[in-house]
């Protein structure tokens, strides 16, 4: 028996096959069955790639104030040119009043005065989280999503809004409470620090502000089995954003897909709040990242519903995370 290799290209994909002849039979029979094989598993796959990049940013203007936008995506998996999304605006450090200082000494001494800065406990306008599906060349139709009974809910329709691509820009129209806003996004990276989406579980303690390790309001427990993807959150809230909140207890956290979580009660725990996590979607961010100098992320909450109404838990600054991933 001799063998042969055959080299096809499709879809900008190579691939090099080895047939070996046989003995009997027909040969061209047995090519043409090959060739067909090949073409089969390559349109395939073809149907299930992706062209989005994995983030996008720039600038988004109304009411005379200018902030910077991004557009965050995740590839589903088996789903031609279909991804989830979390669209967001940041606070400006420039025009939210002392976002600076909070930042950049947070609980510590005013330089001029005996009076301690506050504690950044907010880094977002606004934030949405959609399925995002091409419709038609390069323009993406946008999904609401929701969760009920621990899944995710992909709305029927399409929401107003849409985001177009081209090559590396983005051009997202998104609808935040009854305004439309168009945000133009022409790079990959933030400045001064860029942000991401960790599409992984990061365990750990988490505060209520940035750096303010002296609360401890959630502790995400290193019990991630790698089986049901679940884990338990213990949450002591009675206080976010400076508004009072109550959430106590242990809730079961699950990764639903991939770096996006859900919650629900443990079985037989008594919790308080279930409402006020049960409804929201999950997923870390690290809002200003800054690896490898810092390597922590801020697990936001995301309200499905409101888009001001996410909440955010800052991972506590020095956590050790062996099996976290820098990006």
């Amino acid at each position: 028996m001799g063998s042969y290799f055959l080299d096809i290209r499709f879809m900008k994909k190579r691939i090099k096959i080895k047939v070996i002849k046989p003995k009997g039979g027909s040969f061209m029979k047995k090519i043409f069955l090959c060739l067909l094989s090949v073409f089969i598993y390559t349109n395939t796959f073809a149907d299930t790639t992706h062209k989005l990049l994995p983030k996008y940013f720039g600038h988004v203007k109304y009411d005379g104030v200018k902030r910077q936008m991004g557009l965050l995506v995740n590839p589903i998996e088996g789903e031609r040119e279909a991804y989830y999304a979390i669209v967001l605006e940041y606070l400006s450090p420039f025009r939210e009043e002392n976002f600076i200082p909070e930042f950049v000494r947070p609980g510590k001494k005013k330089i001029l005065s005996k009076k301690q800065n506050s504690y950044l406990q907010e880094l977002l306008q606004w934030v949405q989280i959609y399925k995002i599906v091409e419709s038609d060349k390069n323009t993406y139709q946008l999904f609401a999503l929701s969760v009920k009974d621990g899944k995710f809910i992909v709305s029927d329709s399409p929401v107003e809004g849409k985001i177009k691509i081209n090559k590396k820009d983005a051009v997202v129209t998104v609808k935040v409470g009854e305004r439309l806003l168009t945000g133009d996004l022409d790079s990959q990276k933030r400045f001064p620090l860029k942000s991401s989406w960790d599409l992984k579980y990061v365990p750990g303690p988490y505060n209520p502000g940035y750096k303010q390790s002296d609360v401890v309001i959630l502790d995400l427990q290193r019990d991630m089995d790698a089986l049901t993807k679940e884990a338990t959150a213990v949450f002591d809230v009675t206080k976010l954003k400076e508004k009072e909140i109550k959430i106590k207890g242990e809730f079961k956290i699950q990764e639903a897909y991939r770096g996006m979580f859900i919650f629900y009660p443990k079985s037989g725990e008594k919790v308080e709040g279930a409402a006020l996590v049960t409804d929201k979607i999950g997923a870390f961010i690290d809002v200003y990242d800054a690896k490898p100098v810092m390597k922590t992320d801020e697990l936001i909450l995301i309200d499905p519903a409101d888009p001001y109404g996410s909440q955010m838990y800052f991972e506590s600054y020095g956590n050790k995370d062996e099996d976290k991933k820098l990006k």
